[in-house]
């Protein structure tokens, strides 16, 4: 299976995070396991092991729901695995050549989406985890991303 991968368009000078045909395919199937989280947990369950099982390169959202989900139902190891593996492969997406070229990430991108909603995911479980100074570098790191004025975080 192919790998989200953050892809420069010059047309629009910004990054578009790029997926797998298949990935497209599945989002209903995930928005699916999303509404039944509170209904039909079991089966919320194999729907995400599904997609994390077929687009385990690429599926960013899947493993930070899933590990969110599992960590409110006090899984709370395996859900922060789920979110590190997201963030590796999050950070893996990011070509060497990203800050050499102008361009934002714009959120209202929704294929850009689950990669900063990745970071913000992994910030967070920074926190709960007592570790502030990565949380703060990983903030910085996503306004670096988005190329904002990031004068305000070093107050």
């Amino acid at each position: 299976m192919q790998k989200a991968k953050l892809i420069y368009d010059i047309k629009f000078d910004e990054w578009v995070m790029s997926y797998p045909k298949r990935w497209h395919e599945t989002r209903s199937l995930f928005y699916d396991a999303l509404e039944l989280e509170n209904k039909e947990e079991k089966k919320a369950i194999l729907i995400y092991k599904q997609l994390l099982n077929e687009l385990h390169n690429c599926d960013l959202d899947s493993y930070t729901h899933y590990g969110t989900f599992l960590k409110q139902k006090k899984r709370i190891y395996e859900g922060k695995s789920l979110i590190s593996r997201a963030y590796v492969l999050a950070l893996n997406a990011i070509p060497a050549d990203y800050y050499d070229k102008p361009g934002k990430i714009i959120w209202a991108h929704i294929d850009n989406r689950p990669l900063l909603r990745t970071f913000h995911f992994a910030g967070l479980d920074f926190e709960e985890d007592g570790f502030y100074k990565q949380a703060e570098r990983l903030y910085k790191f996503i306004a670096v991303l988005n190329k904002l004025e990031i004068a305000f975080l070093d107050r």
